[in-house]
Parts: structure tokens; C-alpha cells; sequence
């Protein structure tokens, strides 16, 4: 890989058309892979168990948004829930249960603890929730 400079490259491709044909063909198929690799919606990193109504999840689900983390949610009223959650559902007692990008699942986090699970923080090695 080498870097030419916009003027460069037009006084080569004035005198060697062929050179910039085959630039052209490079670039159309890097550009083309990188359009698939964006194309494919990103896989989830946080899974949200907790009913559509309950203002702590909401909460919790904008606090994940709003921090650029995909998640998937499951409401205990779903059809699929238990295949979504992927295992037997919390108890509604415990909701809203968050499970983290390492498999650890906490109910009823606080933003803090939420944080500090999805490694938000600074310096998330050195705290405890």
C-alpha cells in the first residue's frame, strides 16, 4: 500500500490510463466489502429481561441506548421470552435482570452497577459496583 497525493495520481493516470482503471477496481471492491460488513446488523452485547411498563427498565434500556450499547430486551409477556432469554425466566420479583456482555447477570441494577458491568467507567479493573 502506498499513499499518492490527488496531483500525482492525475499525471499518472493522464499518461497511463490503464493505471487508474485498475485503482478504480481496487478501490470498487474494497468499498464493496466494507458496504457488507455494514450491512450486517451488529450482534447484541447486553440482554434486558424485565416487562415493557416497568419505568426501571425503561430506564435501563435508555441508559444503554443513550451509551451506544446494543442490547436485546425480553418482556415476561412475550411469546418467545424464554427462548430469548435462553434459558427459565427470572422471577418477576427480581426484575428487571440485566445480563452482561461476560454472562453475569444482576437484577435490578442501578445505573452504577450497570456502568460498571459493560465497562463504562475509567477505570472499571480498579472499582466494584
Amino acid at each position: 500500500m502506498i499513499r499518492i497525493e490527488p496531483h500525482h495520481y492525475f499525471a499518472i493516470a493522464s499518461v497511463a490510463p490503464e493505471v487508474a482503471e485498475k485503482i478504480g477496481d481496487l478501490a470498487r471492491e474494497r468499498i464493496g466489502g466494507l458496504q457488507g460488513i455494514a450491512m450486517q446488523p451488529p450482534k447484541a452485547q447486553v440482554m434486558v429481561f424485565g416487562d415493557r411498563w416497568d419505568p426501571v427498565c425503561g430506564h435501563l434500556r435508555r441508559f444503554l441506548s443513550r451509551n451506544q450499547i446494543v442490547h436485546d430486551w425480553a418482556s415476561p409477556d412475550s411469546p418467545g421470552a424464554a427462548a430469548a432469554w435462553g434459558h427459565a425466566t427470572p422471577a418477576d420479583a427480581i426484575c428487571p435482570v440485566v445480563r452482561l456482555p461476560d454472562g453475569a447477570e444482576i437484577s435490578k441494577p442501578n445505573m452504577r452497577e450497570l456502568a460498571w458491568g459493560c465497562r463504562l467507567t475509567r477505570n472499571w479493573r480498579n472499582m466494584t459496583p
